[in-house]
């Protein structure tokens, strides 16, 4: 996207006087993209001008802080740029987002940041919070996006350090990522929605997953919706104390995984299986029936077997 303003000019800037946009949600700066940048530079130099706005003596990126960060590394005294009459707060978050969301994907977490700022300064202009339809209009995210950028919110401060320190690395060397938690969030804040009076469990629960991904005691991010499962289980059949028990085991047991505790109350959803399975095969049985004799002996032989399994587990249940 390219901000049309009146009285813009395209100069050289000396790169001394010009300071990174505060507002800018793009945090991370990976050493060997600007490294790479950097080479370009020193062999063809700057071809697409940065945009700026000035503020005194000096003058703030709008766009091309990556520009900006590689012609420093090889010492270049100035930089083409287009300057921009300084914009008020919230446009000046409001174009980063349009600017930036056409290239590449800025990290998650930074980008709820930025986003969560943007709706307490609209807040403080308006009075009243932006809708997510408001600011899927103002930044050009969608709405899923921007309700994936409310659950990453939730993300504790320590957290949030963390994974904004795992960020630096390359992406092969990351352990703890914003989708970890994200999909840890998802996960136990069901326990909160099927089991009201468990709700306290929820960070607890939280705290004792990530320790124990971190240790590898847990291996397959996709098994924290097993946890959603657990509570579930509540309202299909399983009693309450059971349901508790699994969940605090996650928590308490450092050797628990995810799969350990589901296994508590499995059988509730082995139960709606069987459930769906015997409806299909009472309704297949029932077309088959005028044509009973034709059946070849195998097959009579597993439904003699079904039938014998059957009449034990229900002669058991009674």
């Amino acid at each position: 996207m390219t901000i049309v303003a009146k009285g813009s000019d395209v100069r050289n800037i000396p790169i001394d006087a010009i300071q990174r946009n505060e507002h800018n949600p793009r945090l991370i700066f990976r050493a060997q993209e600007l490294e790479e940048l950097a080479a370009s530079i020193q062999e063809y130099g700057v071809l697409v001008p940065i945009s700026v706005f000035r503020e005194g003596h000096r003058y703030t990126l709008i766009d091309g802080e990556r520009r900006w960060r590689a012609s420093r590394m090889i010492n270049l005294p100035a930089i083409p740029a287009i300057v921009y009459p300084k914009p008020a707060a919230v446009q000046n978050i409001v174009y980063m987002f349009n600017i930036h969301r056409f290239r590449k994907d800025w990290d998650p977490l930074p980008t709820a940041m930025k986003l969560e700022e943007l709706k307490e300064l609209i807040e403080a202009e308006e009075g009243t919070p932006p809708t997510e339809a408001q600011l899927a209009a103002l930044t050009g995210m969608s709405r899923g996006q921007i309700r994936r950028c409310k659950l990453i919110m939730e993300i504790p401060e320590p957290y949030r350090k963390e994974i904004l320190a795992e960020l630096a690395k390359p992406e092969s060397e990351r352990t703890i990522t914003t989708d970890l938690f994200v999909e840890c969030q998802r996960a136990v804040r069901t326990v909160g929605v099927y089991i009201p009076k468990l709700k306290s469990l929820e960070r607890p629960l939280r705290d004792a997953v990530i320790r124990k991904y971190r240790r590898k005691v847990i291996v397959n991010v996709v098994h924290m919706r097993m946890i959603a499962k657990i509570a579930r289980a509540a309202t299909r059949g399983v009693a309450l104390r059971t349901v508790e028990s699994a969940l605090t085991s996650l928590i308490e047991d450092p050797h628990k995984t995810i799969e350990d505790a589901y296994n508590a109350v499995a059988w509730v959803y082995d139960v709606r299986s069987i459930q769906n399975q015997a409806k299909s095969l009472a309704s297949l049985i029932t077309s088959l029936s005028p044509k009973a004799s034709d059946l070849d002996e195998e097959t009579r032989a597993l439904l003699g077997e079904l039938r014998a399994r059957i009449s034990d587990l229900l002669g058991r249940k009674g």
